[in-house]
């Protein structure tokens, strides 16, 4: 039996607290979907195809309207986009837009796991207007899930998706 994958945004109902996005794709999707992203990144691709590709596949299963990649320099401090894509005329967060962070990020704990913030122009607020996450709220933005990729012990960047 097969079923189509469906974007969250075509599920009738919004997703409420406790609910997982992939209890709305089948087990076979899954696979499906992690074996085509699997593909991409073992294809010898650019790190942008790849991206794209990325970017393609999880909007089947997330519901988001702005994907980065941005790394982190070497002192851990300065966080850069390396690539983005989204569903809108995005611009205020452009690639090689840097941002010091005060706080190093490659080493510490706070940064090295996944964390979702679901009311940006709240925590835009006690942030400088030059802040990623108080541009992106002046263009919409208003949820963001952060990815932190992880290379032995140092972060060296992130995978954003925002709402």
């Amino acid at each position: 039996m097969t079923s189509e994958i469906r974007p969250l945004r075509a599920v009738p109902d919004p997703i409420g607290p406790g609910q997982q996005a992939r209890q709305y794709v089948t087990h076979s999707e899954e696979l499906a979907l992690l074996l085509r992203i699997t593909n991409a990144f073992s294809s010898g691709l650019q790190v942008h195809e790849i991206l794209d590709s990325l970017f393609d596949e999880l909007q089947q299963i997330l519901p988001f309207d702005r994907m980065e990649h941005a790394v982190l320099d070497e002192s851990g401090h300065v966080l850069t986009t390396e690539w983005f894509r989204a569903t809108y005329p995005s611009k205020l967060v452009p690639i090689g837009y840097a941002y010091r962070r005060e706080i190093p990020i490659a080493r510490n704990e706070r940064y090295r796991v996944a964390a979702v913030e679901n009311d940006l122009p709240n925590y835009a607020l006690d942030r400088p207007a030059d802040h990623p996450v108080s541009l992106l709220t002046e263009e919409g933005i208003r949820s963001s899930l952060s990815c932190p990729l992880v290379v032995g012990d140092e972060v060296t960047g992130y995978l954003f998706f925002n709402t």
